[in-house]
Parts: C-alpha cells; sequence; structure tokens
C-alpha cells in the first residue's frame, strides 16, 4: 500500500512538473511572438519614416502600421520600453531591425527609379 501511495504521489510531482515545464514552453514562445510583432511593426515604421518624405503621411502610416499589428501607440511604447530592460539585447536587436528597414528601404527607393543607358 505504502508502494503505491509513493507511486502516486510520484506520479502527480510528475505530472506537476509536466504541467509547469509545458506553461514556461508556452510562456517563452508567447515571449518570441510578441517580440516578432514587435519586430516586424518596428521595421515597418522605420521604412516608412525613411520612404514617405512627407511627415504628416508618415504619421498617418505608422498608425496604420501599429494598427496591423494589434497595437495602440501606448501598447507599442510598453513593448518598446519592456523589451529595453535588456540593454545589451534590446541594443542588438534594434540594430538587425535598422539594418534589414535600411535593406529594404533601399530596394523600395531603387524600384521606382529608372536607369538610362546613354549608349
Amino acid at each position: 500500500m505504502e508502494q503505491v501511495t509513493l507511486i502516486i504521489k510520484k506520479l502527480s510531482l510528475g505530472k506537476l512538473l509536466a504541467i509547469a515545464v509545458l506553461f514556461f514552453i508556452v510562456a517563452c514562445d508567447q515571449d518570441k511572438l510578441d517580440n516578432e510583432n514587435f519586430r516586424a511593426a518596428y521595421k515597418e515604421i522605420l521604412i516608412a519614416r525613411e520612404t514617405e518624405a512627407d511627415s504628416l503621411k508618415a504619421n498617418d502610416l505608422v498608425k496604420d502600421i501599429l494598427q496591423e499589428h494589434g497595437y495602440s501607440e501606448e501598447d507599442f511604447r510598453i513593448d518598446y520600453f519592456a523589451l529595453s530592460q535588456d540593454r545589451k539585447a534590446f541594443i542588438r536587436l534594434l540594430g538587425e531591425i535598422r539594418k534589414e528597414a535600411a535593406l529594404k528601404s533601399d530596394s523600395i527607393k531603387t524600384a521606382g527609379v529608372e536607369v538610362i543607358d546613354d549608349e
């Protein structure tokens, strides 16, 4: 009887541990998804600011981008400051986003340029 009780206790502890691990994995995946959403939104914002010369139009584009990614301006600000708590990781993240945005905005700018050959 004592062995059965011990097995039940171990099994319950095992289930509890499994649930805790599952919860941790889901929480980490959720953070990653939120981070990816922030990354995509911020990249699009940088591109909009770089490619739109009219600041009023760029502001409207930013509002649209935030809405497309499910952000209010306040929610985006909250995520920005939450991510900035890990300074080194945040600086690395912003550098990566800025590099990606620069490449994309350069391709957008040159996409409409017609090359004229003088020969």
